[in-house]
């Protein structure tokens, strides 16, 4: 019996299976018997009704799924830092917004190096991406969202720091070391177009905020990000006008997501 061998179990078996089904249908749903093998026709309306039966589950667990989706879920994010702390990106407006309409989603927010959020766009482990990095892809969709201002700033103790505007040369920066970023980045050239010299290297706002506040090296900083330290005084931003790097910043997201 092909039953039996689909089962991977005995005749015996399939034929007892049968039978404790007929007596707790009441109905007969096969003739078995030296005539062969046969379904009866109360067999066929029971075998029709367990597929309607079937597909109807199948359909609701499809149903329940796609509200799950839509209602609940995790939302996961991959930024540099201090993005989300600039008004431009209004942040959490756009959460209360994402809230009102799935109130049961989740938010993962992770701070990641610029040269790891394509990638974490591209296999899955963040569904949104937010970096200076312009990157083209096939599968990816980029939007600028906005230009970040960034700044060469210096650190009291500085020998730049107590000096009076208008004073400052550009021919003078070569005799000075920055903290550069541990990528490619638009402040990186604009540092090396000025002549200054690399003295560190860093891959995050705070750890450049703190090399710079030594005294010790200039460095482009966010200017939203020194505005809000507590001890902003102790920055000065250099006045001239390539002291100023405006730095595009992209959203990506996957178009197979």
């Amino acid at each position: 019996m092909p039953a039996a061998t689909w089962l991977n179990v005995d005749i015996s078996t399939v034929s007892r299976q049968i039978k404790d089904l007929e007596v707790r249908l009441g109905v007969r749903l096969c003739d078995r018997g030296r005539g062969g093998f046969s379904v009866t026709p109360e067999g066929q309306q029971v075998y029709h009704t367990a597929r309607e039966l079937l597909q109807n589950i199948e359909d609701s667990q499809d149903k329940i799924e796609r509200l799950r989706n839509q209602s609940g879920g995790q939302l996961r994010i991959g930024s540099i830092n201090h993005v989300l702390t600039n008004p431009k990106i209004q942040f959490d407006r756009v959460i209360r917004n994402l809230h009102q309409k799935s109130p049961n989603l989740d938010v993962a927010y992770n701070v990641m190096p610029s040269s790891q959020i394509v990638s974490a766009v591209l296999d899955g482990r963040i569904h949104l991406g937010i970096t200076a990095d312009m990157k083209r892809h096939s599968d990816l969709d980029s939007v600028k969202i906005f230009t970040e201002i960034h700044k060469l700033y210096c650190g009291k103790g500085h020998p730049l720091f107590d000096r009076r505007d208008g004073t400052i040369s550009k021919s003078e920066l070569k005799d000075f070391k920055y903290v550069a970023r541990d990528h490619h980045s638009q402040s990186n050239e604009m540092a090396d177009a000025l002549g200054i010299g690399r003295g560190a290297v860093a891959n995050d706002v705070e750890a450049i905020t703190v090399l710079v506040g030594s005294g010790l090296y200039l460095g482009f900083l966010p200017e939203h990000h020194i505005s809000a330290q507590l001890d902003r005084k102790k920055f000065r931003a250099l006045d001239f006008p390539e002291s100023t790097c405006p730095v595009p910043l992209y959203i990506y997201q996957n178009q197979n997501s």
